[in-house]
């Protein structure tokens, strides 16, 4: 979800260091012009306004919206070297093994390095593509540590001017079965990189052998290294009752 830090990081306070940088400009050349009428400096208030909203306000709202609310009912945590994503329609766990590559899109400014005039410079979102097909679009009011907690190699860096997110990606493997007419698999069962299976064994390590059972006869309720972890628990109970009674 969407923290309180992130709104502040990259909307409030943008909207704080343009507009009071622009007002206290006008208020300083105000200041030293005399004679001027009210109604003067009302008018080019309001112009003053109306140029920040243009040059600043505008495209800073934009953005903002955009990630919001592309971002709403989605939630992206890191809970050691495992990453966890949900949605609506999603959710699951991988970890560094399982991605193919990261594609992170920076706006111009960021992207060239250039100093960030009109404050949104620092927008981005991460598409993250994971070896078993799936892709996942993560904005930066829900993520943005991406460079420090994966390896360069797998972080490819593209440019956008407005880095705007399109309706998440979670509907991105009907796109791939689309272009890839030939090779439309859709796997019952994805199994993902025995780090996210320990995670999963360590978290159930407490768990009985009814509620291991009810996570196994429930597979659509959970993700599917869940499930995996929960059968070797079971393998594991089994084999230790087997061998007490021998």
């Amino acid at each position: 979800m969407i923290s309180s830090n992130s709104k502040k990081k990259y909307f409030y306070s943008i909207i704080l260091k343009t507009l009071g940088l622009i007002l206290l400009i006008y208020f300083i050349s105000t200041f030293f012009q005399e004679g001027n009428k009210i109604e003067a400096i009302i008018t080019s208030l309001i112009n003053i306004l109306w140029g920040w909203f243009l040059i600043f306000g505008f495209p800073l709202f934009l953005l903002y919206s955009n990630h919001y609310f592309r971002s709403k009912g989605i939630s992206f945590s890191k809970d050691d070297d495992i990453f966890n994503y949900k949605s609506i329609k999603d959710s699951f766990s991988f970890g560094i093994n399982d991605v193919e590559k990261i594609e992170l899109y920076l706006t111009t400014i960021k992207y060239k390095k250039n100093i960030d005039i009109q404050g949104f410079g620092e927008y981005h979102f991460q598409l993250f593509i994971l070896k078993n097909n799936k892709k996942i679009a993560v904005s930066c009011l829900l993520y943005d540590t991406v460079e420090d907690d994966f390896p360069k190699e797998l972080i490819s860096i593209k440019k956008k001017f407005f880095p705007l997110l399109k309706n998440n990606y979670d509907n991105i493997n009907l796109e791939l079965h689309e272009e890839k007419e030939t090779q439309i698999i859709i796997p019952k069962r994805i199994k993902t990189s025995s780090k996210v299976v320990e995670h999963f064994l360590e978290k159930f390590s407490t768990k009985n052998k009814f509620e291991l059972e009810n996570i196994i006869e429930n597979p659509k309720s959970y993700q599917p290294e869940a499930v995996e972890a929960a059968e070797l628990l079971i393998e594991q109970h089994t084999k230790s009752s087997s061998a007490k009674s021998n």
